[in-house]
């Protein structure tokens, strides 16, 4: 197990360059000149989070550079995180989640942070969908699943039962949400655009000034991804929306 360990690089402050096994199909034995400053791997991470070729450059080969380089800094957490490459190990995990005695929607939630499908601005951001991964609430950090969970002080998110549609085949679907930050009088709406595979194709953030009750931007999440849907022409068969109330009153409408 010990050989099949690799970590998955999210800030680099506990994966040591040289002693850890961080590199896919290879072990770095040491620096061709004098080691840096720090023996972490945060020392090669740009402030925005992505490898700073120029340092690497400056103590390793051009060739392990470039081998570095395609190693992927993950979107979805900041921290560092051990994982297998050995399909029996990640077998036996997945057997022990879908067994499990929680409620389906939090082992689907589970499965979609681990298969990088949280539509968080980071993710979006690298998949080329939207331009910046900074967090459209507190401007401070990059979103990911980790910081729009846990870390967003400013994050007021309304959360409400959710019921997982498929959309029919060829067909996708969209699903909106909202966050409201009541100490920065500001709130955003998100419209994710889904294909049958539940593979992400599109997505719209939209960063708007003044605070407004959770309820209420989660409605205009759905109307804002209504008049987006009708503007592109996408096909999409499904609306999906994480809030039960506003769904229940559009229906008794």
């Amino acid at each position: 197990m010990k050989q099949g360990l690799i970590w998955k690089v999210g800030n680099g402050t506990i994966i040591r360059t040289i002693e850890d096994h961080w590199l896919p199909n290879c072990r770095i034995k040491s620096y061709f000149s004098l080691p840096p400053s720090e023996s972490t791997l945060s020392f090669f991470l740009s402030p925005s989070g992505a490898w700073d070729p120029n340092k690497f450059r400056q103590f390793f080969d051009d060739q392990l550079v470039d081998s570095i380089l395609n190693v992927p800094i993950s979107a979805l957490v900041s921290r560092d995180i051990p994982s297998s490459s050995s399909f029996n190990q990640r077998k036996q995990f997945w057997s022990k989640i879908w067994s499990s005695s929680v409620p389906p929607k939090i082992k689907h939630l589970v499965w979609r942070v681990l298969s990088s499908s949280i539509p968080v601005a980071s993710l979006l951001f690298f998949r080329h969908i939207i331009p910046s991964p900074i967090c459209p609430i507190c401007h401070l950090k990059w979103e990911t699943v980790e910081h729009a969970i846990l870390d967003c002080a400013d994050l007021v998110v309304s959360r409400c039962d959710e019921q997982v549609y498929s959309p029919p085949h060829r067909c996708w679907k969209v699903n909106t949400d909202a966050g409201v930050s009541n100490t920065a009088k500001k709130h955003s709406l998100r419209v994710v655009v889904r294909d049958e595979c539940d593979n992400i194709k599109v997505g719209l953030i939209v960063p708007i000034i003044g605070s407004v009750p959770p309820e209420v931007a989660e409605a205009k999440a759905i109307l804002t991804a209504i008049y987006w849907l009708q503007a592109t022409k996408l096909p999409v068969a499904v609306l999906q929306s994480e809030c039960k109330s506003v769904v229940d009153k559009i229906y008794a409408y």
